[in-house]
């Protein structure tokens, strides 16, 4: 599942069901949950030797139109194609990330103001050999952009929180756990990382979403979901269980058309 953007849902199936057995596949379908309304997109053309793929899903403010991005990766080499709601087709382009560098697909929204961001590993076994990717969803290019100056703490995970691109790394010792988060600020072309606040964890519990108001949900030990005040310690346990690889995400109902011209009306904000 990526998004939510705008209330709009994109959620991609790697597998379908093709005379009478389950057989490797991209179907990715667009969703609207507040008016019930979903969108197939049309089939991707894949290679037959073994690939894999990354996805995004974003706004491009300067067209106000919706796109989602597919990172090929096979044989040495990578294609990126773009599909646009407004014309319902996807297309190739010619930017294209480093081919020699793995990509990890964000667990949380990670679209700001028209860019999405994804992990890249120079070293699939050195972790701290790692940047990030960004792709600008109006001009179409990929950019990379250095990570925190940590040392020696492997990456979590990337998110936009409040405006914000935030990044979770994890740490620990032999008597805790903690998850740092660090912000970036962007002062015209100036870039900079700074720390904000840690989370600190009991040994196995689990980060599933970090709330735009502050608070975080936890999945404990028993992946049990509980919920967290990093500046008071107060948790309050949220009677779901079973839930230790949950995706939340925040979300705000739209009349957004996806089978006809947009229509934006904002609602509440629902977690």
């Amino acid at each position: 599942m990526l998004g939510p953007c705008n209330g709009i849902l994109c959620v991609a199936a790697n597998l379908t069901m093709k005379d009478g057995d389950l057989k490797p596949d991209y179907e990715i379908v667009l969703w609207n949950p507040a008016t019930r309304e979903s969108k197939m997109l049309p089939p991707i053309n894949m290679p037959t030797s073994t690939f894999t793929s990354n996805f995004g899903f974003g706004f491009d403010p300067k067209t106000d139109d919706y796109k989602v991005v597919r990172i090929l990766s096979f044989d040495s080499h990578r294609e990126v194609v773009v599909y646009n709601l407004s014309t319902n087709s996807w297309r190739a382009i010619d930017s294209s990330p480093n081919p020699s560098h793995s990509i990890r697909l964000p667990r949380f929204p990670s679209c700001l103001n028209g860019v999405l961001y994804w992990w890249a590993i120079e070293d699939p076994y050195n972790e701290e050999r790692r940047h990030l990717i960004s792709f600008d969803m109006s001009n179409e290019v990929f950019q990379e952009l250095l990570p925190p100056p940590t040392q020696g703490i492997r990456f979590e995970d990337i998110a936009v929180i409040n405006d914000s691109l935030t990044l979770m790394l994890p740490g620990c010792n032999l008597f805790e756990e903690w998850i740092e988060i660090w912000v970036l600020n962007e002062f015209g072309n100036e870039r900079t990382w700074k720390p904000k606040f840690a989370i600190l964890l009991p040994n196995y519990w689990g980060l599933i979403q970090l709330r735009e108001d502050g608070w975080a949900v936890l999945a404990d030990k028993d992946d049990c979901l509980v919920l967290h005040n990093p500046t008071t310690e107060e948790r309050r346990n949220l009677q779901i269980s079973e839930a230790g690889f949950s995706q939340l995400v925040t979300y705000t109902e739209s009349l957004i058309l996806l089978n006809g011209p947009g229509n934006v009306l904002e609602q509440q904000a629902t977690p």
